[in-house]
């Protein structure tokens, strides 16, 4: 668990500076996150809501994408690297995009912490995990 939640916070390494692409980066990365999630024993409810979360984010991007921009694949000053090319989303949508967006990221973090009721270290465990996801909105308001 506690490797979710770092490679959660490391999101903002390789979205950071992804401009048109932030909503398809963030997509990519919880994609990431979660095939990994998918092997823990005992942690499918936070596997749905990051499954989920990152499948709305990527339709998001798809359905407001910026058919002037080439997909690209992105890298981080860290290491990181995008698995697949990412969609950049056109300009005049950008704001309405990001906006959505950050909902996503605010409701997946609402049924976080919902789901967490189960044990006080699973409840500790989905709260990290809320918060660090939490923590990318920041991204999406720049």
């Amino acid at each position: 668990m506690p490797q979710v939640v770092t490679r959660l916070d490391q999101m903002q390494a390789l979205c950071v500076g992804s401009g048109a692409y932030v909503v398809d980066c963030l997509a990519e990365r919880i994609e990431a996150i979660e095939a990994d999630a998918s092997n823990m024993a005992g942690y499918n409810e936070m596997h749905q809501i990051l499954q989920q979360a990152a499948k709305e984010l990527r339709i998001l991007a798809r359905n407001n994408r910026d058919p002037l921009q080439p997909r690209a694949k992105l890298s981080s000053k860290d290491g990181q690297l995008s698995s697949r090319p990412l969609v950049a989303v056109a300009p005049s949508r950008r704001r309405a995009a990001q906006t959505q967006a950050v909902k996503i990221l605010q409701e997946a973090e609402t049924k976080l912490l919902r789901s967490s009721t189960q044990s006080v270290e699973r409840a500790n465990q989905y709260r990290q995990v809320a918060q660090a996801l939490g923590s990318n909105k920041v991204l999406l308001r720049s």
